[in-house]
């Protein structure tokens, strides 16, 4: 886990009801020197405010990656961190009391996680298709829930792209936090670019 520490650490963790606030990068950021080897340019927001007021971005300090937080109107917390450089990727965490079902309940994640990324869907202007997103998750979920020879597992790559350019998500984890409190998160990458 990446561990955000001191003030920035403690703020966000309270804020967000959590200490980790997200998983290390399965996508290199960009070494600091090297942005001109990097085709993706800096992280911008994707939160349309319009829709989501309760919202904050910030870039990092590698100029690429990005932190955006969003207070959704059910009142789950979403923050979406921007990364990649060859590859565009957005990695939504959900933080959410709604559901009550244990971590390990796997097939009852992966239809949450689609319902999460639909309800956020409407507020956020990324340059992928969000709702083909959500079709091919909802497909495989249906697809691999009863299968024994192809179980539903975390970090699976479920392509939702076309043939010009890879377009997948995964989602990378479902963790147990202090209280009733449960996050999910939600990957979604285009590329290489």
């Amino acid at each position: 886990m990446l561990r955000i520490g001191g003030s920035l650490g403690l703020v966000l963790g309270s804020l967000l009801g959590f200490s980790e606030v997200i998983s290390p990068p399965y996508f290199p950021t960009v070494p600091r020197g090297h942005d001109e080897d990097c085709p993706r340019g800096a992280a911008e927001p994707v939160v349309r405010r319009k829709i989501f007021s309760r919202t904050t971005f910030r870039l990092l300090p590698d100029k690429h990656s990005g932190l955006e937080t969003v207070v959704l109107p059910s009142g789950d917390q979403l923050t979406i961190r921007h990364e990649g450089c060859e590859y565009y990727v957005l990695r939504f965490r959900f933080t959410t009391t709604r559901f009550r079902q244990s971590p390990a309940a796997l097939e009852a994640w992966f239809r949450n996680a689609a319902q999460l990324l639909a309800e956020a869907q409407p507020g956020i202007n990324a340059p992928m298709n969000i709702a083909a997103a959500i079709k091919a998750l909802r497909t495989y979920t249906s697809r691999h829930a009863k299968s024994a020879a192809e179980p539903l597992t975390l970090n699976a790559e479920i392509e939702f792209g076309d043939e010009n350019m890879r377009r997948f998500l995964t989602i990378d984890q479902v963790r147990k936090l202090t209280g009733n409190k449960v996050a999910v998160e939600v990957s979604l990458a285009v590329g290489p670019l």
